[in-house]
């Protein structure tokens, strides 16, 4: 079993002796598009943007909801802001928050 992300070779025993790639490199690449996607789609979110995002909309049913609904739509915008950047800056900066939890076990 070989994958793009994977070293030639790179294997792991489980307890049954059979040998099958590891998964981890393969979820690092994952983490960091998802990651940047977070950070990315969580900048545009922000409240702060709203007057250049809220126009975008303008013509579609969700631009005349969000109109008619501007306290919750910025309450709902403000929060997914919070918690997209929060997760995508931990799924970002997971590698050195590993190379930390290494070190120490060393």
């Amino acid at each position: 079993m070989s994958c793009c992300f994977l070293e030639p070779g790179e294997t792991t025993v489980h307890d049954d002796g059979s040998a099958r790639a590891r998964a981890e490199p393969v979820r690092r690449p994952f983490r960091k598009l998802l990651g940047g996607f977070l950070v990315i789609s969580g900048m545009l979110a922000c409240p702060c943007h709203l007057p250049v995002t809220l126009p975008l909309l303008a013509g579609t049913a969700l631009g005349a909801y969000a109109l008619g609904h501007v306290p919750l739509v910025v309450a709902v915008l403000a929060i997914y802001f919070l918690v997209a950047f929060s997760l995508g800056f931990r799924l970002l900066g997971g590698e050195a928050r590993d190379e930390r939890r290494n070190f120490r076990t060393r």
